[in-house]
């Protein structure tokens, strides 16, 4: 289930490191991931469902999968463009 948050690893560290050593600001970049990793971020919910219950389980489970998945990306995606990309991953989280 870590795969879309952990572009922006423990508090921001791999996106605030990319900008020190590209020269661009960090917060640039992090709105760029935080708009690319959300589209993954939607389906995590369903591979994970579908893993641990097969296609049974997810029948039964798709409106509670889709709403997690839905309200991780928006709330990853508000925070790394407007918030903090160092808080990303925890604010999507809660």
């Amino acid at each position: 289930a870590n795969t879309a948050p952990v572009a922006f690893g423990a508090i921001g560290i791999p996106i605030i490191t990319a900008g020190a050593l590209t020269g661009i600001d960090y917060r640039h970049i992090g709105a760029i991931v935080g708009h690319q990793t959300p589209v993954i971020a939607v389906f995590v919910p369903f591979i994970i469902v579908l893993l641990a219950d097969g296609w049974k389980g997810l029948r039964q489970t798709w409106p509670a999968t889709l709403v997690f998945g839905v309200v991780f990306a928006v709330a990853q995606w508000v925070s790394a463009t407007w918030i903090s990309v160092e808080l990303t991953d925890i604010i999507a989280s809660l």
